[in-house]
């Protein structure tokens, strides 16, 4: 029962670190992460191992204490030797547990490394979607050049040329817009000047009409005074009744010439007018 038990323990310890010794290092990044799974899976069977190494430890020092508290003088040899066996296997248990540590340790490093390589891959990919997308507007520039370059009659030319000319179309129909509206401002401008001359032409008329009233009814008063003055001088002889009344005469006619019924003189801007 005791080599029985002891014999798995060691074969398991001794293969286990024959493959942790023996483990073949990564030859890329790119199988990284398929030494990480494998390191897992090696790990959840160390520490699978060492429970069960544990537990056999803790039956066999159960079993040596009961053999040590039953046990007579003829059985002093297996006590020593179940002591050795629990020796030896609480050192296979210590290995075990340096190699799970150990194990453990590497698998923290190679999740970090994959990470890193799955961070650089994401990288590769995204700069090599960038190069295509380079390459690939290079390609249409270069066809653009050797389109012009060439002077085909192809798509983007023809979308050039009617953009052109609708631009010229355009251009055209606003020039067109601002002669209209140049027209109708100069019309509208003779329209107010030819109303604004009519009306000064009518006030000039108006003015000269007055004026010439006013000139003929000096002249008549004018001549009415010579007269009398003509008739005054012919007859001297008359009293002084006839030169008083000669006197209010012409004193009537002044009066009536400035009377507020007659025209008024024109002034200086009237004459101006003129």
């Amino acid at each position: 029962m005791r080599e029985s038990a002891s014999e798995p323990l060691t074969t398991t310890s001794s293969h286990i670190g024959n493959e942790s010794s023996g483990r073949p290092a990564p030859a890329s990044q790119s199988e990284a992460l398929k030494t990480v799974i494998q390191l897992q899976v090696q790990v959840e069977a160390l520490t699978t191992t060492a429970q069960a190494a544990a537990k056999q430890a803790r039956l066999l020092t159960q079993y040596v204490s009961t053999l040590g508290e039953v046990s007579s003088a003829p059985f002093h040899v297996a006590d020593a030797e179940l002591v050795q066996e629990h020796a030896k296997l609480k050192a296979a248990n210590i290995v075990l547990e340096c190699d799970l540590k150990r194990t453990r340790e590497e698998g923290e490093a190679w999740k970090s490394l994959a990470q890193n390589v799955q961070e650089m891959q994401e990288m590769a990919m995204a700069a090599f979607e960038r190069c295509n997308a380079l390459e690939k507007e290079n390609i249409e520039l270069r066809q653009a050049m050797h389109t012009f370059a060439e002077g085909s009659a192809s798509a983007t030319v023809q979308q050039l040329q009617t953009i052109i000319v609708s631009l010229t179309e355009e251009v055209s129909q606003y020039k067109k817009r601002e002669e209209d509206i140049k027209a109708r401002e100069l019309s509208l401008r003779n329209k107010e000047n030819n109303s604004i001359i009519k009306a000064m032409r009518k006030q000039t008329k108006e003015l000269k009409r007055r004026s010439l009233q006013k000139t003929l009814e000096m002249k008549t008063v004018d001549t009415k005074e010579l007269r009398e003055i003509k008739e005054a001088k012919e007859t001297p002889v008359l009293g002084n009744k006839n030169t008083n009344a000669n006197h209010t005469g012409l004193n009537l006619t002044r009066s009536t010439a400035t009377s507020p019924g007659l025209p008024a003189m024109p002034t200086c801007q009237e004459f101006f007018f003129l």
